[in-house]
């Protein structure tokens, strides 16, 4: 009798702590669709928001990475995988794993990519310190709309035309680029340029060199 009380108790405890890893889970994936949501829709506030929290992180603090780039990469690479069921005929374990890992790196460089350049870009052009993990927040953070759009074409690859819409990032990074990046008025059109121009191209580059040194990697 007590070894099935320690049985029950067992499962109880395991089915306990998979609903709290569940709802830990669900809150991450909430709070991140809140924060890709009012960057896209609510960009001016959002950059307030995410300054304020700039001045109260150490230079250790990683959680841009651990509450955002992964886990939105991480959904973009799922969906990309699951969405070869949705629109393929035959689903295609293969296929699957290929688009997804061709979109996970492309992501992922482009990502490293745009925050190198734009770190040069800052030190050379507007005259500030070189600053790696403020450029790293900025480029992921502008790249809401690109992460948001990679997740609906995954599903639905026949709305490409989607990717006309990309060139609202430039309204989002034009908003971030004084209270974010601290960047004068004057120079605020000249860097909305080049940094838009830099996030938005570094993933596509990516993309090309990948299909074009490895030829296996098209669909």
């Amino acid at each position: 009798m007590a070894s099935h009380k320690k049985i029950v108790q067992k499962i109880y405890n395991l089915l306990n702590n998979l609903v709290i890893s569940l709802h830990l889970i669900f809150s991450m994936i909430a709070q991140l669709f809140k924060q890709l949501y009012r960057m896209i829709l609510q960009p001016a506030m959002a950059w307030k928001v995410l300054a304020d929290e700039k001045k109260e992180e150490t230079t250790e603090d990683d959680s841009f990475f651990k509450t955002y780039l992964y886990p939105v990469i991480g959904i973009v690479a799922i969906l990309t995988f699951t969405g070869v069921f949705f629109h393929r005929k035959e689903f295609s374990v293969e296929l699957a794993l290929r688009l997804t890992i061709k979109v996970s790196i492309a992501l992922f460089a482009g990502f490293y990519m745009a925050s190198f350049f734009l770190s040069k870009l800052m030190e050379r052009f507007f005259s500030t310190v070189n600053n790696e993990k403020l450029c790293q927040g900025f480029v992921g953070y502008s790249s809401a709309l690109v992460y948001v759009v990679y997740m609906i074409l995954a599903i639905f690859p026949g709305f490409g035309f989607l990717q006309l819409i990309l060139l609202y990032t430039v309204y989002i990074i034009w908003e971030g680029a004084t209270v974010y990046m601290q960047i004068t008025e004057s120079e605020r059109n000249k860097f909305t340029a080049a940094a838009t121009a830099i996030i938005l191209l570094s993933p596509f580059i990516i993309e090309k060199i990948m299909l074009f040194t490895m030829p296996g990697m098209r669909s």
